[in-house]
């Protein structure tokens, strides 16, 4: 598992830990139940083989934050803004390991362009 991968495990894992809290003192059971199967399905593709390929479905089940539906998914790529892909015949995949690469390359974009601002 590269360092990368560990580090989104981590925060993961701290996501988990504020909804467990969050849920301690009465908030929404649901939620919490959702964050723990997106994470546990994190954790599994982390420790699967390295190429795994995933669909649009497992996309926005993964990742409901940046890729609400797939429909997101499938205008990120005509504009040529998401995430890498692979597309064999008509079907499109994804690899784990990529978009966190691509989401950790637009958290350090964010960053400069703050900077640069300043």
């Amino acid at each position: 598992m590269s360092g990368q991968e560990s580090l989104s495990i981590m925060s993961e894992l701290t996501q988990f830990a504020f909804a467990v809290l969050a849920a301690k003192k009465g908030d929404d059971l649901g939620a919490l139940q959702g964050l723990l199967e997106v994470t546990a399905k994190k954790i599994q593709l982390a420790k699967s083989e390295e190429d795994t390929l995933i669909d649009e479905k497992m996309m926005v089940a993964l990742y409901p934050g940046l890729f609400p539906n797939t429909k997101k998914l499938q205008n990120d790529r005509a504009n040529n803004v998401g995430p890498p892909f692979i597309k064999v015949r008509r079907r499109v995949y994804y690899r784990p390991r990529d978009v966190d690469g691509w989401i950790l390359e637009q958290e350090r974009l964010t960053e400069i362009f703050q900077e640069a601002k300043l």
